[in-house]
């Protein structure tokens, strides 16, 4: 097992995080969580994650697990990342709020 940061996933190994938290098993193949809708879509709705763009980086998007504003009107929630694509930002939010900073992958 190697250690990841969640903020650098992508591709495979982001998809195999995301799949990792959703319990399905790793050999089965590839789940494309990171760049099909179809895949990630149901989770960013049965999560309830926020995802915005980046206001200082335009070519980044930010998103929130379960993200709401706080008093000051900042966006907050219970897992962060941020990623070159919408679908990137919430599955890196999506693990990172089940594992924290890092993840273990084969």
């Amino acid at each position: 097992m190697t250690k990841y940061k969640v903020a650098e996933l992508e591709g495979a190994l982001l998809d195999a995080a995301v799949a990792l938290a959703e319990a399905h098993p790793l050999t089965r193949g590839r789940w494309p969580y990171s760049t099909d809708w179809q895949f990630g879509g149901p989770i960013i709705e049965r999560e309830q994650i926020a995802i915005v763009e980046n206001g200082y980086k335009r070519t980044e998007w930010d998103a929130y697990v379960r993200g709401r504003y706080s008093q000051d009107d900042f966006l907050d929630g219970d897992g962060f990342a941020s990623g070159p694509t919408p679908l990137i930002a919430a599955m890196r939010a999506y693990v990172a709020s089940k594992f924290g900073d890092e993840v273990e992958l084969p």
